[in-house]
Parts: structure tokens; sequence; C-alpha cells
């Protein structure tokens, strides 16, 4: 899915310079285990279905990001139908029950939110159905269900959490996503992708989203992919006030544009397919793009792949099973977090993980 591009304030920083195989984060004096991120991140999988393949990752997620680098995961179980919710005898209802007992069993029961209709309508501030944008509110409104979790759940984190991760149910990931979310620097606000645009967070009217707003004018409209992105909690409130207010745009523009206008404070870091952490295949060809499918055969041959070079560069297991997704940075000002002239560049030895969209089973 194609997403607005953000705008900010260059970030120097370089791939090649890890984090220190331990540091002390001076706020809280906690000692950050290696290829973990300074400050503990949330990660939120959006979903609106349960797989096999998508309960391995949650569980695999919960383990790396909150079990290890004591951070804040949860799956993000969006029910979007409100006959579903009264209508307990229908089989989608059924299916609902089953995907929910199943993330409960496999993460606990805080380990899985449910957001229904009246979570959506409450956050946004309109009724259900009644949709200012025109067409489907959960294809327009893609960034709609880490709102309502900032909106009602965010009391749980913990006091040093500064950003929240966000990954579509169809993003995967080999190694350990939380040296992936270690690799960012911890400036920006709002991290995307650019994929293969040379023009970054710009894009134009001939854009098939681009009239999908209500406040941006023509040359305000930006636009960034989300698969996988991350957000600063201040960007978060000001995404929410904003809401609020009834500025309302297609998700792709929401990070890039409301950082845009908030451009004061708020900072943005963009990756292309060149960046270090962004998964290929046998021939260097990017496997983390908006409109690639990766069958099952095929993320079997990846991951394994990956976990021979992991264990040849980092002396990591090479039986380490592959699970669910993350991304990497690069400035929006042009200074991109990727290959220069096209050529990928070599992992830092601190990042033992590669993302992949799109895995749909």
């Amino acid at each position: 899915m194609m997403q607005p591009e953000p705008w900010g304030r260059p970030e120097p920083w370089s791939p090649q310079d890890p984090p220190a195989v331990s540091q002390v984060v001076s706020r809280s004096m906690r000692m950050v285990p290696p290829g973990c991120p300074a400050s503990p991140v949330a990660f939120l999988q959006k979903t609106h279905k349960v797989t096999r393949r998508f309960l391995d990752s949650a569980v695999r997620a919960q383990l790396q990001v909150q079990g290890r680098c004591g951070g804040y995961h949860r799956v993000l179980y969006m029910v979007t139908s409100e006959h579903l919710l009264s209508n307990s005898n229908s089989s989608r209802a059924q299916k609902v029950e089953a995907d929910l007992a199943a993330l409960q069993e496999a993460l606990g029961e805080d380990g899985v939110i449910a957001i229904g209709p009246q979570d959506f309508s409450s956050t946004f501030g309109f009724e259900w159905g009644k949709f200012p944008l025109p067409g489907n509110f959960t294809w327009n409104h893609c960034d709609a269900p880490e709102l309502v979790w900032y909106d009602l759940f965010r009391n749980n984190l913990g006091p040093d959490a500064r950003h929240v991760w966000v990954a579509e149910y169809d993003v995967g990931w080999t190694g350990d996503i939380a040296s992936v979310f270690a690799s960012f620097p911890e400036r920006p606000d709002f991290v995307c992708s650019t994929d293969w645009k040379q023009d970054g967070i710009a894009i134009g009217p001939e854009w098939s989203n681009f009239p999908l707003r209500t406040w941006l004018k023509g040359d305000e409209v930006k636009q960034c992919f989300i698969m996988l992105a991350r957000y600063s909690l201040r960007y978060m409130q000001a995404f929410l006030q904003e809401t609020r207010m009834g500025h309302l745009q297609f998700c792709e523009m929401s990070g890039a544009a409301i950082c845009s206008k908030h451009g004061t404070w708020c900072s943005i870091r963009t990756f292309d397919q060149y960046s270090e952490v962004v998964g290929r295949d046998s021939r260097g060809t990017s496997m983390f793009r908006f409109d690639t499918h990766i069958s099952r055969g095929e993320w079997e041959k990846l991951a394994a792949a990956d976990a021979a070079e992991r264990a040849k560069k980092h002396g990591a297991p090479a039986a380490l099973p592959p699970s669910g997704g993350t991304a990497e940075a690069t400035a929006v000002d042009g200074q991109r977090d990727g290959g220069a002239h096209g050529k990928a560049q070599p992992a830092g030895p601190a990042v033992t993980g590669r993302i992949y969209h799109a895995l749909k089973w």
C-alpha cells in the first residue's frame, strides 16, 4: 500500500554506526541488552485474521521486543463489522472468537487488544458508517488502529518509551526485529519507506489517492509507505488532535503530511529499497515492496539464506526460525538510508534482522 512521505529536518546518521555492546540509558539508568533499542519501544502488529505464520511471528515479536529488550508488544485485532459483535452465530463471528482465543492462548490475555467499530468512532469523532472520506474506512485509514491504541491504551506503556513501531499483518522478518529497531536513530518522529521512489516523500496529483483529504492543500500532500513504520509518541498526540479537528487524509499521507505541518519540531527519516535491513532474494532484488507477494516456498528459501548469512557474519544459529517485520531509516531531505547508486550497503554487526513484504498466508 502506498503511503505519504514524511517531511522534516535531516538526521546525520550512518547505518555503519551500530550501538555499543552495552549502553546505559541515563534517564533511567537501565542497562540495554546488546542489539536492543536505547529506549524501550512499543511494537504493534495489526491484523484482521490469524494464520499460523502470523501467530508464530507474534510470539517471536513478544519474546524479542518485550521479553529480551524490556519493551512493549501487542497485537491489535480489528473487528470492523458491527453485526459480528451482536450475531455470535455467524461463521465470521465464530472465526473472530477463535482468532482471539488463539492469540490470547499464545500471548496471554494482555497480549492482544480487540478494536471494534465504536472504538474507531469515538477516537475519530464520527459515527461508524458516516465517513467523511469516500470509500472504505479500513483502506483509507489503515493507520486508524494505532491511533485508537494511542487514544485508549497508551497508559500501559512504561515511562521511558518514546516510539511505537507498527507493522501490518503481512510484514515478515528474519532474525531479530529488535536489532533492526535499534539500527534507527532515536531523534526522528516518523520513519517510513519510500521503496523505489526517487523523489522521497513527494507525490503528485496522478496518485489515485491524492484527492482523499479534508484539509491539505495540493502542495501539502506527501506520501510514504507504512507497511512498517515508527511514530514518536508526540507525533501520535499531534495525529490524534488533528483528527479530532476533522483533519483527515489517506493513511499514506498521514505521517508525512502531519509531521510536515508540525515541522518546527517533527522530523522524518525514510528508508528505501537499498536499505541494509531490507530482505533480498538470491538476485539481490528487494523483497520489501508495497506490491510484492511472497509465497510459502519463497519464504522458506529466503529465511534459510538469511539464517546462513547470519551464522557466517554474526555467529547466530543457522536454524533460527523466521518471523514478522521491521525496517530501517533514511533522512527525508534526500539523505536516504540505503545504498548509493543502487548498491546495497553492508549490514552493521549489530543488525541481525531483515524485513519482508508481503506474506499474505
